[in-house]
């Protein structure tokens, strides 16, 4: 590996860092120093996770129609390269995002699936308690707790 792919690497790390702390702007600032430096052409590997984190940043911002939008492209592309930390990792953060605009049966869909790759996985990247509570706060809205 040549000296752009360990700054790179650095850079996912230190965004996913601050994005584990809740620092949005941090995390933006060195987020975006990645994603120029690479593409999905160029560096795909890399590229990808650098999409979910700014995918990331828009929820912790709040941003939830932005959060989905770049996440179901992230689902699109993933579910093709078979990359199943990324699909599950964006099929999660659509269906937070989902329930957080109040579209609790589109969240469900989204979670329930989550669930479902979790139960089947050995390898799990994502907070299965924070999955398990969103699950029941959307089905206590749909009434089918």
């Amino acid at each position: 590996m040549d000296s752009t792919v360990y700054k790179l690497i650095a850079l996912l790390n230190i965004a996913d860092t601050y994005l584990w702390l809740k620092n949005t702007d941090e995390a933006e600032l060195y987020n975006e120093a990645g994603l120029t430096k690479c593409s999905p052409k160029n560096l795909s590997w890399l590229y990808y996770p650098f999409l979910m984190n700014k995918a990331i940043i828009h929820y912790q911002r709040r941003q939830y129609n932005d959060c989905i939008s770049l996440s179901k492209q992230l689902k699109d592309i993933t579910k093709v390269d078979n990359n199943q930390d990324l699909y599950l990792t964006a099929i999660f953060y659509i269906g937070k995002s989902s329930y957080k605009l109040n579209v609790y049966q589109e969240s469900l869909t989204y979670l329930e699936k989550a669930l479902a790759l979790t139960n089947t996985s050995d390898n799990v990247n994502i907070n299965e308690k924070e999955l398990h509570e969103f699950l029941a706060l959307a089905y206590n809205k749909i009434g089918n707790s």
